[in-house]
C-alpha cells in the first residue's frame, strides 16, 4: 500500500516538474526564439522593399539622365539663344519665310504629389518644391501648305522640343497658295541637375518618316480648297404640277442655301440644296431659274428672269432681296 503512495506521488511531481519545465522552456526559449523569428521575418521585407525601391531609383535615374541630354543649358540666356537659334533653323529649312521665334520667361514647375492628400506639413513641403522650369513659346512662318506642315513635323522632331502644345494654319491670301503657321512650343530647364552648358546651334534631328507620311497624304487632300467640278451644270429641279391647279407653283427657294463665297476675280458661291445636294456656281451657272451674276464677302447676286435680288450667306434664295437698278 505504501509503495503504491510512493509511486503515486513520484507520478505527481514528476508530471509538476515536466509542466514546470515545459513552460519555463516556452517562456524562457520557445517565445523569443518565435518573436526574433517574426522579427528577422519583418526585415527580410523590409530589405527586400528597399532593394526593390533602389530598382526603381536606378531606373528612374536613367531615364532623367537621359531627359537631361535632350536640354539647351542651364542659364536662360543661353537657353534662350539656342533655343531661338534652332528653331529658325529648322523652320527655314523647311521653306517657310518671315519667321519670327519668341518666348516666354521660365516658369517653375512644383511637384505634382503637393496635390495630393497626405499629411498637411508633407504636402506644404512638397507643394512649395520646384522640379524644373518649363520655357513656352512660339514660332511662326509663311509657306506653301507642304512647306508649313514640313516645318511642323521638323519642329516635332526636335529632342530638345520637349511638347509641341498647340498649332494653327490660317490662308495668307485669296490666291489659296500661301499659309501662315503659328506653332505653340515648350522645352524643360533642369538648371539643377548637372546638364552640360549648351553652345551654338542645337543638333538637329530629321524628320520622323512616318510624320513625313503623314504630312504628304493631309497635303495632298488640302483641305483647304473647295472641291469644284470641272465644269459644273446649274442644278435644275423638276417640279410636277399639282392636279387640277390653274398655274404652277412656285419654285422651292426655301430648299437651296447659300453656304459659302469664295471671291476673286472669278467669285463662286457654294449652294446646299434638299438632301444635302450640293453646286459649286460660277457666274452663268445657277439653280432653279436662279442664274448667279456675281459676289461680295457676304452676298451673292442672282437673276430671276428680268430681276435681280441679293441672297445674304447664311440665307436662302427665299429670302432674296430685289436690287434696285
Amino acid at each position: 500500500m505504501i509503495g503504491a503512495r510512493r509511486l503515486i506521488a513520484f507520478a505527481l511531481v514528476g508530471a509538476a516538474a515536466l509542466a514546470v519545465g515545459s513552460c519555463s522552456w516556452s517562456r524562457l526559449y520557445a517565445a523569443p526564439v518565435a518573436a526574433k523569428r517574426a522579427k528577422l521575418d519583418e526585415h527580410r521585407r523590409e530589405i527586400a522593399r528597399f532593394r526593390q525601391a533602389l530598382d526603381g531609383r536606378f531606373a528612374v535615374q536613367g531615364r532623367l539622365d537621359r531627359l537631361v541630354e535632350t536640354t539647351l543649358g542651364r542659364e536662360i540666356d543661353a537657353v534662350e539663344h539656342r533655343l531661338r537659334t534652332g528653331l529658325s533653323t529648322v523652320v527655314s529649312a523647311a521653306g517657310l519665310s518671315e519667321v519670327t521665334v519668341n518666348n516666354g520667361r521660365p516658369r517653375a514647375e512644383g511637384n505634382p504629389a503637393g496635390r495630393e492628400r497626405i499629411a498637411s506639413a508633407v504636402r506644404r513641403r512638397l507643394r512649395e518644391q520646384v522640379d524644373f522650369h518649363v520655357v513656352r513659346g512660339q514660332v511662326s512662318g509663311y509657306g506653301g501648305l507642304g512647306q508649313v506642315f514640313t516645318a511642323l513635323a521638323a519642329v516635332a522632331s526636335q529632342p530638345w522640343i520637349h511638347r509641341v502644345e498647340g498649332f494653327s494654319i490660317a490662308p495668307a491670301g485669296r490666291e489659296g497658295t500661301s499659309y501662315q503657321v503659328r506653332i505653340d512650343f515648350a522645352t524643360l530647364l533642369l538648371a539643377d541637375l548637372g546638364a552640360t552648358q549648351g553652345e551654338g546651334l542645337p543638333a538637329i534631328a530629321p524628320e520622323n518618316p512616318e510624320t513625313i507620311g503623314a504630312v504628304q497624304r493631309i497635303v495632298a487632300k488640302n483641305l483647304f480648297v473647295m472641291p469644284v467640278s470641272p465644269e459644273p451644270e446649274p442644278v435644275r429641279v423638276a417640279v410636277k404640277p399639282p392636279a387640277n391647279a390653274s398655274s404652277p407653283p412656285p419654285p422651292p427657294y426655301g430648299s437651296w442655301r447659300l453656304t459659302g463665297i469664295v471671291g476673286g476675280a472669278l467669285p463662286e458661291v457654294l449652294m446646299t440644296g434638299p438632301d444635302d445636294r450640293r453646286a459649286a456656281l460660277q457666274v452663268g451657272q445657277g439653280v432653279l431659274d436662279a442664274i448667279l451674276v456675281g459676289a461680295t464677302d457676304d452676298a451673292a447676286m442672282f437673276e430671276i428672269g428680268d430681276s435681280r435680288f441679293s441672297v445674304l450667306l447664311g440665307t436662302t434664295l427665299n429670302d432674296r432681296r430685289r436690287i434696285d437698278d
